[in-house]
C-alpha cells in the first residue's frame, strides 16, 4: 500500500513541477501502522546516517549469504557439541541479519536473478 502512495506522491511532484526535495526519512515505507491498535512504528532508518549504513547491508546482501552458506557448511561438518556452539550462534546471528535486510529491503539486486 505503501509503495502506491509513494508513486502517487512522486506522480503529483512531476505534474505540479516540484524538484529538489529529498527523500522522506523515515521513508513512508518503513513506518507501520497498525489501524486496529491505533499505533505507528518506525521499522527502518530514520536518519540520513542509518539510510547510508542500510544501503550498505543491502549491497553487501549477497556476500552476506555466501557467509551464511560457509557457516552452514561448518555446522554440518561439526561432529560434537563443543565444534557446533561457535557455529551455530554465527548462523543465527547471520540469519537474523538477512532476515532482517529482507523485511526493510523485501526485493534486491541479489534476488531477482
Amino acid at each position: 500500500m505503501g509503495h502506491r502512495r509513494s508513486a502517487r506522491f512522486r506522480t503529483r511532484q512531476g505534474d505540479l513541477k516540484i524538484t529538489g526535495l529529498p527523500k522522506p526519512l523515515p521513508h513512508p515505507d518503513y513506518v507501520d501502522i497498525d489501524f486496529v491498535e491505533r499505533t505507528a512504528c518506525i521499522i527502518g532508518p530514520r536518519t540520513e546516517e542509518g539510510k547510508a549504513n542500510f544501503d550498505v547491508l543491502v549491497a553487501n546482501k549477497s556476500r552476506f549469504l555466501d557467509e551464511l552458506r560457509e557457516t552452514y557448511l561448518a555446522l554440518e561438518t561439526a561432529t560434537t557439541p563443543k565444534q557446533r556452539r561457535k557455529p551455530q550462534k554465527q548462523f543465527e546471528e547471520q540469519l537474523e541479519l538477512i532476515g532482517l535486510i529482507n523485511k526493510l529491503a523485501p526485493m534486491t539486486e541479489t534476488d531477482e536473478g
